[in-house]
């Protein structure tokens, strides 16, 4: 279940006695895994109960060890290694957040009113502090938005314990802020208030029991609340005075356990609390976010108040006032500026976005800012979250290029000289056609952002990716370059391309730190049940008329899961295996007395199952369908009944929601089939969709009200919706030939897509640990038994096995370049690439910008480089020539044909199609087109031209 940077979390835990990493390991992913199977409402038989028993054993044990470590041996003066710190912290805290899920309340009724002393909500605010310490703060945000608060029950009528109960409300709601990162003023009341002046009886000695608690947790709350004003930027002596107060509450007590056990919850929370704030104050955005240097005036005032508006957020969205460890590598080592070139390899859901944003903000104060992505649904994403992001700048403006290569002459897709400081977010196709447009305007940008930027590696769309980094680095001298994926395996090959064409000081940044863990599974057939139900079938149809040739059975359906993340080969125990509440519709048919079993739709109907299952179970869950893009509705369809939360029939849409159905019903001359989907509680997701259907199934998805998605591959690529399961129907993508199927550009091997889609269970703030499971093209049999061999299905399915998707990074230009470099290049039988890639160069031919220097830039030549000659550039540059010549020059065609396709976004071919017609047919004059117009609607309409 853990990633590469968690195991070696837990491969840095001290020798403790009675832990064992690799036990560790397994109980933590063994509760999580039976965590899965409450939800899906499975009994335990004695067998499995023993089996939680004893990973809860263990996981109470490393809590107890682990917690000393990372938080009282700093406090009392033996301070540990940064990386076991860490570690601890983290275990400590995963094992204590699973041990919850399972915990079953005692209430005391002496205690029940009090919320601080309630165990499972004080067990998920330790589990949320020690994430906190452990660097996990957005894990932490989902803890408690699990929490569940009591009713208040046995109020007593003094004017003490009402005091008390006061404040442990309000200590508990400063520490539902702290843990959630909520800094915003004003605080929720309750306020916490001085108890001070309480008389209190000698009679009744409860009455100062009462007062001493309700003091402490005054200070507690008090403490919190001065941190949170210096985390929000509200007071700069915020975080001593949270020190101090905490320090000294701390004080009060003496390390004797015997002695004041009345309140050691009190103190191990001041504890708690103290670590906590020290670590997470090393991470404060408001405080560590360096100001860019270019501008003064009122830019830095802006970017104060935009570092201001992040970390306290809005009624919106909520606030970030912590960094990651990804943006706190990306800030030491590029910021301010940006004042290098950087390639951003980390795991999905690690914080690249937040990366580009800070790095926006910053080349914002010199010009402005080019953000290229893979897909226009990607595109329309950044551009809402940057236009939320940027509102404190007031002249910055966020602009959407939508489409591909197309030209278009709408006012929002136009570049003026005049508009210095915007982002202009747009797919790179669509940016190589504007930089062909306008590039003096270029010259002006100061950073490009390169999302996704495996598409380099894409067979076709690579060449354009390339070649517009080339020129880009020719154009835009003083432009920084951020490349980032998740899927990238030579970030640092990257990195030397870019020092090598553009900036010598390029860095690459390689974070493996990921805020979620993902179970990995694999769907598979019980064949002991499956044998049964063929058997019975089977006698069934030879007691029916001979006429009857089939008859169907259900087959039971169950789950493999590794503990370890990645499978591995380390045998039985690293594996969990569980029948699951669904089966399978197989059919016995018999042809000349002959019997035989049938599967028939295996991988898109049983992930279909599947997925349904969990989304029942209020498990968010993301079905991708990898065999075609027109199968998403087709599978959404044949589910049947409501998801939870589904508005059904009767229930009204939201607003905005509405407004994207409307317009979808309008463009498509009809309703779309979706509106009912998503009653439903069913979203689709695919790229035959219209970008409003797509909008709307994502905030439907976002929203909770409907649960399942069904969706392809390319909704993996990017775009950030919250699931707790996903479900992956397929090990291939199918007939390649069949263009209907969504594939992520720049992935040609399905692992890669797998993993891509495993990264998506289990998101930031929304799920601390996901489940991802596999469905294979062919159903895998084996017996559910507790001492199941997985190593025959890794075999088959290496892909389980797999780190997170690594694509070594390179283009589909080499090509060309070896066979020019070989002399095999004819240029009277140039392939469809060598003409795309000469469309895009022929008409570059200035001394110092020709089509031969953009060539020697780019990622091929980078990776051909020992093969270049000092005067490879004007062999290039002859080469290209050549086939503009023999293909782009014939005496029949125009010489402009090509520069003219080249600045409408029209490939040459189509272009040349085009003139074909019109010379064929004759060029229409204006006075024909007013003459045919005039005949038509007759003399009253020709005012009107």
């Amino acid at each position: 279940m853990f990633d590469e940077y968690a195991r070696r979390l837990i491969d840095s835990l001290p020798d403790l006695p009675d832990i064992d990493r690799v036990a560790c390991r397994r109980a933590l992913s063994t509760a999580y895994f039976y965590v899965v199977r409450t939800q899906l409402n499975l009994e335990l038989d004695d067998n499995s109960t023993l089996d939680l028993e004893n990973a809860q054993r263990l996981l109470r044990q490393m809590v107890d060890a682990l917690e000393s470590v990372a938080v009282f041996d700093r406090l009392n003066g033996q301070v540990p290694a940064t990386e076991v710190e860490t570690a601890c912290a983290f275990v400590a805290a995963e094992a204590l957040y699973l041990l919850a899920k399972f915990y079953r309340f005692q209430p005391d009724p002496q205690q029940l009113d009090d919320p601080i002393l309630q165990e499972p909500i004080y067990l998920m605010i330790e589990a949320a502090l020690l994430y906190m310490i452990g660097g996990y703060d957005i894990n932490a945000v989902a803890v408690v938005n699990e929490l569940r608060l009591p009713d208040v029950v046995n109020e007593l009528p003094t004017e003490i314990y009402t005091g008390r109960l006061n404040n442990a409300k309000a200590l508990l709601s400063r520490l539902m802020l702290f843990c959630s990162g909520n800094v915003r003023q004003p605080r929720k009341s309750p306020n916490p208030v001085s108890v001070t002046g309480y008389p209190v009886s000698p009679a009744d000695p409860n009455l100062l029991v009462h007062k001493i608690r309700a003091g402490f947790y005054f200070r507690l709350a008090e403490g919190i609340d001065a941190y949170l004003d210096w985390l929000g930027g509200y007071n700069e002596n915020g975080l001593d005075a949270a020190l101090g107060t905490l320090q000294n509450l701390r004080a009060t007590f003496t390390t004797d356990r015997t002695v004041n056990t009345e309140f050691a919850d009190v103190y191990h929370l001041s504890c708690l609390l103290l670590a906590a704030i020290d670590r997470t104050s090393q991470r404060s955005l408001i405080h560590k976010v360096l100001p860019p240097q270019e501008k003064g005036g009122d830019f830095q005032q802006e970017f104060a108040e935009y570092l201001n508006f992040r970390a306290r957020g809005d009624d919106r969205r909520p606030g970030r006032p912590f960094l990651w460890p990804s943006a706190i590598e990306y800030i030491r080592n590029c910021l301010p500026g940006p004042n290098r070139d950087a390639v951003i390899s980390m795991p999905t859901g690690s914080g690249k976005s937040y990366i580009a944003e800070l790095a926006i903000t910053h080349a914002l104060s010199s010009g402005w800012v080019l953000y290229l992505a893979p897909t226009n649904a990607l595109v329309y994403q950044v551009r809402r979250d940057l236009s939320y992001a940027l509102q404190p700048f007031q002249n910055i403006t966020v602009r959407a290029f939508i489409g591909n290569e197309e030209y278009t002459t709408l006012s929002e897709e136009q570049i003026n000289i005049q508009d210095s400081n915007f982002v202009a977010v747009m797919t790179p196709e669509k940016c190589s056609l504007a930089l062909r447009l306008y590039p003096e305007i270029f010259a002006h940008c100061t950073l490009c952002i390169f999302d996704e930027c495996h598409l380099l590696n894409d067979k076709s769309r690579g060449i354009t990716a390339d070649i517009l980094i080339s020129q880009l680095s020719f154009v835009g001298r003083t432009l920084h370059f951020i490349l980032m994926s998740a899927m990238v395996g030579n970030p640092e090959q990257l990195a030397e391309w870019l020092s090598l064409i553009h900036d010598t000081n390029a860095v690459p940044l390689i974070v493996k730190w990921r805020p979620s863990r993902t179970m990995r599974g694999l769907l598979l057939l019980d064949q002991t049940g499956f044998r049964h139900g063929y058997e019975r079938a089977a006698e069934m149809l030879r007691n029916l008329p001979v006429r009857r040739v089939k008859q169907e059975f259900s087959a039971p359906l169950a789950m493999i899961a590794g503990l370890s993340g990645p499978w591995t080969m380390d045998g039985i125990p690293d594996y969990r295996i569980t029948a699951l509440p669904i089966s399978f519709t197989a059919f016995v048919s018999r042809r000349n007395n002959r019997y035989a079993y049938s599967i028939e739709s295996w991988k898109n109907t049983s992930a279909r199952q599947l997925a349904e299952t969990f989304a029942k179970s209020n498990m968010p869950t993301i079905c991708f369908i990898l065999s075609s893009r027109h199968h998403t509705f087709s599978a959404a369809d044949k589910i049947n009944g409501l998801m939870p939360n589904a508005i059904g029939v009767d229930g009204s849409f939201p607003e905005v929601v509405e407004a994207w159905l409307a317009i979808s019903d309008a463009e498509l001359g009809r309703a779309t089939i979706l509106r009912d989907l998503l009653r439903r509680g069913i979203a689709v997701h695919s790229s035959a969709m219209l970008q409003t259907e797509q909008a709307a199934s994502e905030w439907m998805f976002l929203d909770k009200k409907s649960p399942l998605m069904i969706a392809t591959g390319t909704l993996a690529q990017g775009l950030n919706l919250p699931a707790i399961a996903v479900v992956i129907a397929g090990t291939s993508i199918g007939d390649a030939r069949d263009q209907r199927a969504d594939g992520i550009a720049g992935v040609s091997r399905i692992n890669s897509m797998i993993l891509n889609s495993f990264g998506r269970a289990g998101r930031p703030g929304f799920a601390n640990q996901g489940l991802a499971i596999l469905v294979s093209d062919d159903p895998y049999f084996a017996s559910v038994t507790m001492d199941l061999d997985p190593s025959p299905a890794l075999a088959q399915y290496q892909v389980m096995g797999e780190q997170d998707a690594a694509i070594e990074v390179r283009s589909p230009v080499e090509t060309f370049i070896d066979t020019i470099i070989a002399g095999d290049l004819n240029p009277f039988e140039a392939s469809k690439n060598d003409l795309v890639l000469t469309s895009l160069l022929a008409e570059y031919n200035e001394d110092n910008f020709n089509s031969g220097q953009i060539l020697t830039r780019t990622l091929a030549a980078y990776h051909k480089r020992h093969m270049l000659v000092p005067n490879s550039s004007a062999l290039f540059r002859d080469r290209l020539n050549l086939v503009r010549t023999n293909y782009f020059s014939q005496p029949d065609y125009p010489n402009w044909i090509n520069k003219a396709a080249m600045i409408s976004g029209v490939d040459y071919f189509r272009a040349l199609r085009m003139w074909q017609a019109y010379n064929q047919h004759g060029f229409l004059e204006i006075e024909m087109i007013v003459q045919g117009i005039f005949c038509k609607f007759g003399q009253s309409h020709r005012c009107v031209l």
